[in-house]
């Protein structure tokens, strides 16, 4: 209780004593501690929102890097020559300063591992902490100097010195840099492996110099969304495994578009509309799992535009004003599965919120009897009234298409003779039939 008086306006401000809060602008209120500066903050800020913000921070930095015990110093600026004193409190994993003005961090702050920086403006630029964060803050110098951070984020950040330049960061493994402006990438990035420019008002000019003066082998994510690019003729690293493009302005894709990106594993292309997309656009890309192309309203029919992708696990085509279903992959290790007691591939489709009236199932059928999978299909609030099945799916010894799981919520269903010749069709194979109690999710076995 004596050091709690001493360091006064110092306070834990939960029961675990899980965050140590320091704020100055409680010294307006008591002059008790020698602690308090002379000269007192120069803009006591309203602070109501603190709890969304620690929430934000919570969210943009995971659990996996969330610290355990946390300084937090409000409203501190220059002339505070006292902070070294709250070193010998405990030993902290995580700073953050609120509404402050640093230049200097005392030699005794340079161990913890991670330093949030929030509404302030910072003069300093080394750094050897391992996750280094600045929000809706201002950084008042030329390039950073870091030593051993791994994590780099700046969101709604503002730059004193334009165009801001990062340089050979060489020890950095995630870089992110979010609703900011005016800034460039130089040099090596050796270990590099997740970069994200989301809301950066990037331009295909900007992305291609990036790309041009810098050297990111290592690449494995990158996040583009929400930006103004309107073409792929980039030369992306063969790295990149995820790639987010949505939300951009892209209205075209063809054969060349993935060109470098023969290891793509996940593409996001969901809101860049109308999207024209050629027949050949995926051949390149083989070894896609998932493909998001929602909301893209495409000017060509897909028609056989996914049969190259054999790895698909998961398409997304809902919301495009469909009506007619594309050919289908079928998973490349279909048609290694001996018995149909083992373990299955999946491929699920989401065709929701399109215009489908009818499902046409003859596009499923295959010409070998040895591929043995599950179609899941997501129909979800289309505009399908009857059904009206092949009798090749009803025939267990030559089957030839895929286990149909099929969902059917939000379609207003009529009870007409070729949805009762269906149902009694799958009444008469039992063993082949399952119905969902909850919902219009019908599985055909």
């Amino acid at each position: 209780m004596a050091t709690m008086t001493l360091l006064y306006p110092c306070q834990y401000i939960d029961s675990s004593e899980y965050i140590f809060k320091c704020d100055l602008c409680q010294c307006l209120f008591s002059s008790s501690s020698r602690f308090c500066p002379i000269k007192l903050p120069i803009n006591c800020m309203n602070e109501s929102h603190i709890e969304i913000i620690r929430f934000k921070l919570h969210d943009m930095t995971r659990s996996s890097i969330q610290s355990k015990t946390q300084l937090e110093l409000h409203h501190f600026n220059d002339n505070i020559s006292t902070l070294e004193d709250i070193c010998t409190i405990k030993k902290y994993s995580q700073l953050t300063f609120f509404n402050s003005i640093v230049s200097n961090l005392p030699e005794c702050f340079s161990m913890i591992s991670s330093i949030y920086f929030v509404q302030s403006i910072i003069h300093q630029n080394t750094f050897s902490s391992e996750i280094l964060i600045f929000y809706n803050s201002t950084i008042d110098f030329l390039d950073f100097n870091l030593t051993s951070t791994k994590h780099l984020i700046l969101h709604s950040v503002q730059f004193s010195h334009k165009p801001f330049q990062l340089k050979s960061l060489e020890i950095l493994t995630h870089l992110t840099i979010t609703n900011t402006e005016d800034f460039y990438l130089l040099g090596s990035y050796p270990h590099l492996s997740y970069l994200n420019f989301d809301h950066t008002k990037l331009t295909d000019k900007h992305l291609n110099k990036i790309f041009a003066q810098t050297t990111i082998p290592d690449l494995t994510t990158l996040i583009l969304s929400n930006n103004h690019l309107t073409s792929l003729t980039h030369r992306f690293p063969s790295t990149i495994r995820y790639l987010d493009l949505s939300k951009n302005q892209i209205k075209s894709l063809d054969y060349y578009s993935f060109k470098s990106l023969y290891s793509l594993n996940i593409l996001n292309l969901t809101y860049n509309s109308p999207l024209e997309i050629q027949q050949d656009t995926f051949t390149r890309i083989p070894y896609l799992e998932i493909l998001d192309l929602s909301y893209t309203y495409p000017t060509l029919p897909f028609e056989d535009l996914f049969l190259p992708l054999q790895k698909l696990r998961h398409l997304n085509i809902s919301s495009n004003y469909l009506d007619i279903l594309p050919h289908l992959p079928i998973p490349h290790d279909a048609h290694t599965i001996e018995s149909y007691d083992q373990h299955l591939p999946v491929l699920y489709v989401d065709l929701s919120n399109n215009n489908f009236d009818k499902i046409d199932f003859e596009i499923f059928s295959t010409s070998s009897t040895q591929d043995k999978y599950i179609l899941s299909l997501n129909m979800n609030s289309n505009h399908i009234k009857t059904l009206q099945f092949s009798s090749i799916l009803f025939n267990d010894t030559k089957r030839r298409g895929p286990f149909i799981e099929l969902d059917l919520t939000n379609n207003s269903l009529e009870c007409d003779c070729d949805l009762y010749e269906s149902i009694s069709q799958l009444l008469q194979n039992n063993s082949s039939f399952q119905k969902q109690s909850a919902g219009n999710r019908t599985y055909l076995r």
